[in-house]
């Protein structure tokens, strides 16, 4: 072989070795801006998937925090109407302390009623002669008295 021949498979083995090259750049070139392209599209999916789960939180927060709200009301609704049922209840205790009183100050009264409605009941009566002796002391009382009333100490 020649030395021109030589020179020749030389130059078509560097031209093709640079197109190899080339052809390989292009190639990396081509898959990297693939890649990005890829990327960028799992970046916006992903990104629509975090707005869209942000979204649901957001909606889940917003139930969550009217049921802490509603309970809140209920719960202050519910303690004022306890110390409500604390005060008639304390209300009603002296109440019913003051009612205890007087019933037992009325039944004390029965007591004595009845007490008195036996005695009158198992007292024997009185023969018209006592009845007739104790109207004449109670004349003869009367008529002393005034004898009495009468009298002048000083004469």
């Amino acid at each position: 072989m020649t030395i021109l021949r030589v020179q020749q498979i030389f130059s078509i083995i560097e031209s093709s070795l640079k197109a190899l090259f080339d052809n390989a750049d292009s190639y990396d070139w081509a898959q990297s801006k693939s890649l990005k392209k890829v990327t960028k599209e799992q970046i916006a999916r992903q990104l629509t998937e975090a707005k869209d789960r942000l979204r649901e939180d957001k909606v889940k927060e917003d139930i969550e925090s009217n049921q802490v709200k509603s309970t809140q009301v209920e719960l202050k609704r519910v303690t004022e109407e306890l110390e409500q049922l604390e005060t008639k209840a304390e209300t009603l205790s002296q109440t019913l302390k003051q009612q205890q009183e007087s019933l037992d100050s009325c039944k004390a009264q029965v007591k004595l009623t009845q007490e008195n409605i036996l005695a009158i009941s198992s007292a024997s009566p009185l023969d018209e002669e006592v009845v007739e002796q104790l109207k004449m002391l109670k004349s003869n009382l009367k008529v002393t008295k005034e004898k009495l009333g009468s009298l002048n100490p000083f004469a």
